[in-house]
């Protein structure tokens, strides 16, 4: 739900969505997009309840960052492009509704 919800948020904001759950036997990136400026994102989402206390630090340990980072250069090499960037999407549930916080940037290779 999450991710559909960022997708939707991206979109809005003039961003191409290339694959969703793109997937190596390493690592899954939710969201591989073309921002306005035609930069490569990768996009992780991460889904909170409204009473959710968990910092985005702590949300996406180094460990997890270097996953993402390996499955990043993996769909780099089958594209033969090397420009990208790593982007969160927070997204807190509240209801039928949703807050959401795009951290650009949010770690390097």
């Amino acid at each position: 739900m999450g991710e559909e919800i960022a997708a939707e948020f991206l979109r809005a904001k003039k961003f191409v969505i290339i694959e969703s759950n793109f997937r190596t036997r390493g690592g899954e990136i939710d969201l591989v997009a073309r921002d306005p400026n035609g930069e490569l994102v990768f996009v992780e989402v991460k889904t909170y309840a409204s009473d959710s206390l968990t910092p985005l630090e702590e949300a996406i340990p180094r460990w997890k960052q270097r996953k993402l980072i390996r499955t990043a250069r993996h769909y780099l090499d089958t594209i033969k492009d090397q420009n990208a960037r790593f982007d969160v999407l927070a997204i807190t549930r509240k209801g039928s509704s949703a807050d959401i916080e795009h951290f650009k940037n949010a770690f390097t290779a």
